[in-house]
Parts: C-alpha cells; structure tokens; sequence
C-alpha cells in the first residue's frame, strides 16, 4: 500500500481522464488508485496524502457516491492528512455552482481536520464556495503547494 491515495469513480469518463493524467504525471508507483464508490473509513486513516476526484453534479451537489460517504467521512479523525482536490463541472450550464461540489468536499474534509492542498496552475477556475474563500482548484502539476487566493 502505498501512502497517496488518487480517488476518483472508475465508472466516470471525464474524471477519469484527468485521474490517468494525474496518475501519469506521479508515476503508477507512487499512487494507489481507489474506486470512490468502493472507499472504506479504513483506506482514509491508512494513508496520509490524497488527490479525489469530486465532480459537481446538476446545481452544485456531491456525486451520489461521495454523498454516501460524508457521513462517514465527517466521522474520521483526519488531523494530518493532506488532500488535494480535483473537479469538472457545467460552467456554462451552471455558472452559479460550478465546482461546488469541489468545494463542498473540502469544506467536509476541513471539518474533519484534514489539510487542503491546492495543485494551481495560474488562470484555472475556482469554486465560487464561500467558505474556502475560492481557494480550490483543478491541476495537475508537478507541485503541491498550498496557495490561498483573496
């Protein structure tokens, strides 16, 4: 088992994508790859670095398979653990809540203690979530660096 887990729905077709470029730019050997519809509180407290794939659905809301796990996920003890997250969205569709779902997940994963990461290349675009202040993004570079924007 490796230590950096990349979460994501395997049944997804464009998270997915970007997931095989995340995986790509790492190495096959430095991730654990971890079918989100499948995720267990144990995989969560085994490790200490994740990149999850949270697509926003409709208006702003957790795919089905993440929203089962916030429960559990709200429960966890995740002081120490580092996540970075990655999102797609309707931005033309949905202006108003695109990469909410982004941002709902980080605030969860806030809650529980966990640190957020933020992969940023310059000009990509925000969750609009009030609460993270505009501070997630989609990348995938070669650094993790933790960048809050105004």
């Amino acid at each position: 088992m490796k230590n950096t887990a990349l979460i994501y729905s395997f049944n997804t077709k464009k998270t997915g994508k970007i997931a095989a470029q995340i995986k790509e730019h790492f190495g096959p050997d430095n991730l654990d790859e971890l079918n989100a519809e499948e995720i267990t509180e144990e995989e969560f407290l085994n490790r200490d670095r994740f990149i999850l794939g949270v697509p926003t659905w409709f208006d702003g809301e957790l795919p089905n398979y993440w929203d089962e796990f916030v429960p559990a996920l709200e429960d966890l003890n995740l002081i120490g653990k580092k996540v970075a997250l990655f999102g797609l969205g309707d931005q033309k569709g949905y202006p108003e809540n695109f990469l909410d779902g982004v941002g709902i997940m980080g605030e969860i994963l806030e809650s529980a203690g966990a640190t957020l990461v933020d992969l940023h290349p310059p000009g990509v675009m925000r969750s609009n979530r009030p609460g993270l202040g505009g501070r997630i993004a989609f990348a995938a570079l070669p650094s993790i660096t933790r960048i809050r924007v105004p």
